[in-house]
Order: C-alpha cells, then structure tokens, then sequence
C-alpha cells in the first residue's frame, strides 16, 4: 500500500523544457541557489508537473524553477506528477495567483488560457482564473504592443498602465514607442513616475542625449528646413531656391540667419495628410500637445505642399487688403464729402478756409499784443508788479535748475543740515553731520523766494543759492550723494565769468588742512 501512494520519480535527463509551456520567463540565479541548498538539505516539497510523450521522455508543465534548482542541488532524479490537460493552461493557473509573474508573462498565459478552453471575452477568461473582467482586459492588451514595447514592461523598466500612453504611438511607429520606453529607462522614470512625466518625455526625446536608434522626429507643426533637408546649403542652387521659397511664403520680416535655415509652418492640411499616411506620431495631455514626423521624405513632400499653400494664402491675402485699402479710401473721400456738405448747410468754413482766418487773426491778436506790452512799460506799473515779476523769474529758475539748491545751500546754510554730538571716553566729541535732502533744500529755497518783500531780496535769495552752488565744497559729503549742479561747465563758467568780482567777495580764505597720519 505504501508503495501505491509513492510519489512516482523519473530520471532528472528525461524531462524537456519548452519555452510555451511556461508562463514564467524569468529565473534569477541567487533564488534559485537558495532553493538548491533548502532542496538538499529536505528535499523536494513539492513534484513537479509533467507531460508524457510517445518517446518515453517528458514535457515540464509546471514547477520549472524546483525542477532548474533541483538540477543545480545534483538530483539523478525527481518526484513527478503527470499532467492530462493543456501544459500552459496548468501552469498559469498555478503560477497566476502567487503574484510573482511579470505583466507580459501573464499576458501570455491568459491568452493561451482562452485559446485552450475557446474563450472570446475577458469577461469569461475573468471568471476560469477569478480575476476580475478589467484586469485581464489590462493584460491582454499588452500583448497588442510591439515585442521591443513588451520587453521594457517585462523587465519592470515601464509599468503596464503605461499601456493607454504607448499603444496609439506603437500603432504608427513600434521604434518610436521603444525609444520612449528606453528614455523613461534613462531618465530613471519607474512606475507612475513614468506616466506622470510621459508628456515631458515625449517633448524632449529629440533632444535626449545617450539613446540608441533614434528614429527620424521632426516637430511640427514648426521646424527648421535643416532638419528635413540634412545637407541643407545656400550655395547649392535646388536648396538656394528651395529656402528663398519658405522664406517667401513664411516669413514677414526677416531675421538674421533665417535666410540660411528657414523655419517652416505646416498648417491642418499637412498634418492632416500625415496623419492619414500614418507618419505622424502625437501625444495630447490636457492642454498640452505634441508631435513628429517620423519620415523626412513625407515631411519634405509637405514643405513643398506648405510652400505652396501659403504662397496663395499671401496672394489672396494681399488681394484682400487691396481691396480693404480701396474700401477704407472710398470711405474716406466719402465722409469727407458729407463733412463739406453739412459745413456748407451750417454756413462753416472748409477746414483751410479756417486754418487761414485762423493764422490771419493770430497775426491781429500778436500784433495787439506787442503795442500792450510796450504800453506797459511805464515806472508806475513796472513797481507795481515789480516783486511778482522777480518772484516768478526765480521760480522758473528753480524749476528748470531743481539741484541748485541741494548743491550749495545745504552746506551753507544751518538749518539745512543737523550735528550729532557723541560724547568720546577719552574726551571731547564725535560730531555726525546729517544734510537735506535735494527736495527739502529746494522747498527751502522756493520758501525763501515767497517770503522776500522786494525784488532786491528776491535777486539776493536767488543769488545766494547760485554763488553757494559755485563755491561750496561739496567732498562734506560721499561721492554718491553729492547733487550736480550746475546743470553744464557752460553754465558755471558763465557765472564765474559775469559774477566775477562778487564771488571773489563772497569766498572765503581756505582754512589750515588737517594732516590726516597714515594707520600702520
């Protein structure tokens, strides 16, 4: 009875792997040592699943990782139970649910799965392996990707919910989605991170540095012409006439170095036309769209249909604002006309008959003028207005000179600067000297021209705010603070030259210079 129940044992060398029978694909070598030395010490768990054949030797059907570790422990030979239904389907049911399959391995199984029982839904595949509908349809659908897309997923490099992104792209280009998936890889990008920044992935693939089999990526709808035309040169006369024509047709005003490499705009009807020849490669996120043209001889077909296109687009748009010009002219003439008519019903004059009855009464009033102003001229009037006469004088002084008073007055006169007296431990004090600022010593100044009760004073007030521009030593304060007036050498020398003999009177003696000692 003992020996009914045994576990049947075959010679290790009898039993074949094939690569369909087994969903797993992948072995690592420090697991499967680990699982040697644990089979050596307690043996084999559990057998291994296999498939009778008419030569006496044997398929593996499931326990390929205990059947490769038993090999690497030395086993002769190995506990054995024997399969009678599909090798696949009996290995993705064991391996499925355990969780340690990549998503293309799973995929793989599933499908053979449905093969084997005749299984056309996900729906009904969901329900053999208790998975749910959305979860094999997930899985089936990796398989529609193109075996270089599959591998990065298999290798863990992509995530399988990438899935969505890659599949339109794949439908136009299989290079082109396995140059993402290799970008993604050398960005680092894993798992989510690689959806999240897909959008970002997609727009600096031309620019991505250390990626192999780059395939053709010219951006639309805007592009240089070097980038289609790759031998692009002025001094070749079918490129020559081909750059004069985009700058033609794309450009306004042109800039420099576009007249060596223009850049080309394709509108809805070249990318309508390589969307349909199924070179164009796109990404929409949101708001944000991108994509390429993956054949340079397409794309250069469509410079020429751009070319073209907009050149009559230029012609019916200059032919419009023609047109528009005429318009706005006739337009013109014609409210000009019904201005004249309804001046001529008001009894007005055309706009030149009054621009001369304008200038003629201007020469009247100017010539008016002239004899009220020498009338005016008399001793009793000139000491009436005399000291509104001098005060306005020196306002427009000021006005047009507004450092005057900051360059000079603010050194000179007390109330426009402050001492501060710090007390020293060795005696005696350190004097702080604070001055206006540029507006408060120009209020001073106007303040002082208002308050002068003659116009002498108001000469004196001015004066003195002139001479001490002149004279005073404006090193009191920093470089950067000090106010340039006056306004221009002509100026100062003017005053020097006419005042001459005043100013001699006004500056002081220079004082004895302090010798200052250098620190040592």
């Amino acid at each position: 009875m003992a020996d009914a129940l045994a576990t049947p044992e075959v010679d290790i060398d009898l039993i074949d792997v094939v690569d369909d029978f087994n969903a797993r694909q992948k072995f690592p070598k420090e697991e499967l040592e680990q699982l040697a030395g644990t089979i050596e010490e307690t043996g084999l768990v559990q057998p291994i699943k296999v498939k009778k054949k008419p030569d006496g030797r044997f398929d593996l059907v499931a326990g390929e990782r205990r059947f490769r570790a038993a090999k690497i422990a030395g086993l002769k030979t190995i506990e054995i139970t024997l399969s009678t239904g599909n090798p696949v389907t009996e290995t993705l049911v064991e391996n499925i649910h355990r969780s340690n399959l990549n998503p293309i391995e799973t995929a793989l199984g599933l499908k053979a799965f449905a093969e084997e029982h005749n299984l056309e839904t996900y729906k009904k595949i969901g329900a053999k392996v208790r998975k749910r509908e959305d979860w094999v349809g997930a899985h089936m659908r990796l398989l529609k990707l193109p075996r270089s897309v599959q591998r990065f997923i298999a290798a863990g490099d992509v995530p399988a919910e990438a899935e969505p992104l890659l599949r339109p792209i794949a439908e136009v280009s299989a290079k082109f989605a396995a140059t993402l998936c290799e970008a993604g890889k050398l960005r680092g990008y894993s798992g989510r991170q690689f959806i999240q920044r897909f959008g970002d992935l997609f727009e600096e693939l031309p620019r991505m540095e250390g990626l192999k089999n780059v395939p053709t990526m010219i951006n639309v709808p805007r592009f240089h012409l070097s980038e289609v035309v790759l031998d692009l040169d002025r001094e070749n006369e079918e490129h020559k006439g081909l750059i004069e024509k985009a700058l033609n047709a794309f450009y306004t005003h042109i800039y420099y170095g576009a007249d060596r490499d223009p850049q080309v705009q394709l509108a809805e009807p070249e990318i309508d036309r390589a969307r349909a020849a199924g070179v164009l490669v796109e990404h929409i996120e949101g708001s944000f769209s991108s994509a390429y043209i993956i054949d340079r001889e397409l794309a250069l077909d469509l410079v020429h249909s751009a070319i073209e296109r907009r050149t009559i687009e230029k012609e019916e748009e200059a032919k419009q604002e023609a047109i528009h010009q005429e318009e706005l002219k006739a337009q013109r003439k014609e409210d000009r006309k019904k201005a004249t008519d309804e001046r001529k019903e008001k009894g007005e004059l055309s706009p030149q008959a009054q621009a001369k009855a304008d200038a003629e009464y201007a020469v009247r009033f100017n010539e008016a003028l002239g004899r009220m102003l020498l009338e005016h001229r008399t001793g009793g009037k000139n000491k009436k207005h005399a000291l509104t006469r001098a005060k306005l004088v020196a306002h427009l002084f000021v006005d047009d000179n507004l450092d005057l008073a900051g360059r000079g007055l603010r050194f000179t006169v007390d109330k426009l600067r402050s001492v501060e007296r710090t007390p020293l431990k060795k005696g005696g004090f350190k004097e702080k000297i604070t001055y206006a600022t540029n507006e408060e010593c120009t209020a001073e100044l106007r303040r002082r021209i208002d308050n002068a009760r003659s116009e002498t004073e108001v000469n004196e007030v001015l004066s003195e705010a002139i001479f001490a521009a002149v004279l005073a030593d404006n090193k009191a304060e920093p470089q950067s603070r000090r106010p340039n007036w006056i306004g221009s050498y002509e100026a100062t020398a003017k005053v020097e030259k006419i005042a001459k003999a005043e100013l001699k009177e006004v500056k002081p003696r220079k004082p004895r210079r302090v010798q200052q000692k250098a620190a040592k």
